[in-house]
């Protein structure tokens, strides 16, 4: 069986997950996000995503491994995700590969500048550092929004908004909640009761006694 032809330049396509698909997004909103991004970035050789552990849901996960990504797991940590998928390009380099489409918009990966052609996949209105968006060619994508369909206190979701709670619905509850009349009639505690008719009858023992 012959092997499968490379493409003309190696590539691998890198996924800060967090930074485009989102933290704990939803699977029906990153698979899609997943899909835009692969219709638009040409041949690949391998495709790496890196995610902080607890922040990717198992759906996710599993969306992103049958899609053939292979998807790497960090200690939360500032950059960690940037710095492995950074390990990951140098080991693809040294493999051969000379370019590399970036799925983020840190300035982390301007790095790759010297190994390579640099390509930069991100949102329309995502802002970009600026040393990344001199590495390399910025391509803008259109924003993709939640694509299933919502149940009825289920509002559809936006990029950058996936764990966002719905203010309506909490403002509602609690406009419902202040604006409800009581309808608990009013109780005297039995301890109390018994204090007072206690006392009335001491006094009115007391009085009789004077009398």
């Amino acid at each position: 069986m012959s092997a499968l032809p490379r493409t003309a330049v190696p590539a691998v396509l890198l996924i800060d997950v967090e930074n485009v698909i989102g933290a704990n997004a939803q699977p029906a909103t990153a698979t899609a996000r997943m899909d835009a991004m692969l219709r638009h970035t040409g041949p690949l050789d391998q495709t790496i995503a890196a995610c902080a552990r607890g922040r990717i849901r198992p759906g996710v996960a599993s969306g992103l491994q049958q899609r053939g990504v292979r998807l790497l797991l960090v200690d939360a940590g500032k950059n960690a995700a940037d710095r492995l998928l950074l390990v990951q390009a140098h080991a693809a380099a040294a493999a051969g590969t000379r370019r590399f489409v970036i799925a983020s918009a840190d300035a982390a990966f301007a790095a790759l500048a010297p190994l390579g052609r640099v390509e930069i996949l991100v949102w329309e209105g995502q802002p970009v550092a600026k040393t990344l968006s001199k590495a390399g060619a910025v391509r803008r994508l259109p924003r993709i929004r939640h694509l299933s369909v919502p149940g009825p206190s289920e509002p559809a979701l936006r990029l950058g908004a996936d764990t966002a709670p719905a203010p309506h619905a909490a403002a509602a509850d609690t406009a419902a909640a202040s604006a409800a009349p009581s309808q608990q009639p009013v109780r005297i505690p039995a301890v109390r009761w018994a204090t007072a008719t206690a006392a009335a009858l001491f006094c009115g023992g007391f009085a009789f006694g004077l009398a």
